[in-house]
């Protein structure tokens, strides 16, 4: 016969109290800050834009992006507009006053400034040699009027025709279409000087 002690066999006996109480620890989930978190990023989840409000106030980068990207679209169209149309040539019939009117035509592109139009001005009529008083003046002793308003040297026709500037009539310059290349211009003898685009010393 074997003989143990109570020691020996108490230790054979599983310990079933023990093992329970392990159990509930592995089984009792996660804990307090655990559950918080989760709950946290539950209602994350579930917030979002309604559909039904308008957000349109609100940032948004992606439109913000998308909207910079069309403004300087838009921007870069509208430069090149505006250079095509300073490049354009027109025709622009003017009368040198000395007393009498004496029309001319001369091709200018909008860009121009008056004093760049009274530069070529000037070099047509003093190739005609028949106006002396033109062999000394310089282009600062001319002024250019229209309408009855003196222009400034400065100022293009290009300013002009923008800013839809008035005279005493209307409209200073209603261009319209461009010349063609090469095109011959004439200035017909029965013209008016109704316009009122003087060059005077």
């Amino acid at each position: 016969p074997i003989i143990s002690d109570d020691n020996s066999l108490s230790n054979d006996v599983p310990k079933t109290e023990d093992a329970d109480s392990n159990d509930s620890i592995i089984e009792q989930g996660p804990s307090a800050a655990e559950l918080d978190r989760l709950v946290a990023a539950s209602r994350k989840k579930r917030l979002g834009k309604n559909p039904d409000v308008d957000t349109s106030f609100l940032p948004d980068r992606d439109r913000e992006e998308e909207e910079r990207i069309l403004r300087e679209k838009l921007r870069q169209e509208w430069v090149e507009k505006q250079q095509k149309l300073k490049n354009e040539e027109v025709d622009l019939v003017f009368s040198y006053w000395d007393g009498s009117g004496h029309r001319r035509s001369i091709r200018v592109k909008k860009r121009m400034t008056i004093q760049m139009f009274l530069t070529k001005a000037l070099e047509i009529l003093r190739r005609e040699n028949i106006f002396n008083e033109l062999k000394s003046v310089s282009v600062d002793q001319l002024i250019f009027v229209k309408d009855d308003v003196i222009l400034p040297h400065h100022y293009s026709f290009y300013d002009f025709i923008v800013t839809r500037a008035r005279g005493r009539t209307g409209l200073l310059f209603t261009f319209t279409e461009p010349l063609k290349p090469n095109a011959i211009v004439e200035v017909p003898a029965t013209a008016t000087t109704s316009t009122g685009t003087n060059v005077i010393e």
